[in-house]
């Protein structure tokens, strides 16, 4: 279990700021593993929801990342940040800067988590 911060707006970094405390969970549901993203204001809770796209921890036989691991838009670093309030867990911190719509589902976000360390 970990937790983090996460911040509002794009990628441009202006405007005004909010924040929210997260923590993400791992709990086997049969043969998966189901990470969710729970909400907290001031101890109390807010809402808990899935994750979409978190990458597993498997590499392939040459130690590459598995594709479900890379940042959709540059395809070459691992993915990092989850665009709220779509969930998709799908680009990494440099390619966030540049984008003001999610690349997977094209819809507008409001703030994102940045996760520190994916691959532990």
């Amino acid at each position: 279990s970990s937790t983090l911060r996460g911040g509002s707006g794009g990628g441009d970094g202006g405007g005004g700021s909010s924040g929210a405390l997260a923590s993400f969970t791992e709990e086997p549901v049969e043969t998966q593993v189901l990470k969710t993203l729970t909400l907290t204001s001031q101890g109390q809770l807010l809402e808990s929801k899935e994750i979409f796209g978190f990458p597993t921890k498997e590499r392939d036989t040459e130690g590459k990342m598995d594709q479900s691991e890379e940042c959709t838009i540059c395809l070459t670093e691992p993915k990092d940040t989850t665009l709220l309030p779509c969930r998709h867990l799908c680009v990494c911190s440099t390619c966030f800067k540049q984008i003001d719509k999610c690349p997977v589902c094209r819809a507008p976000f409001e703030t994102y988590i940045v996760f520190n360390d994916l691959s532990a």
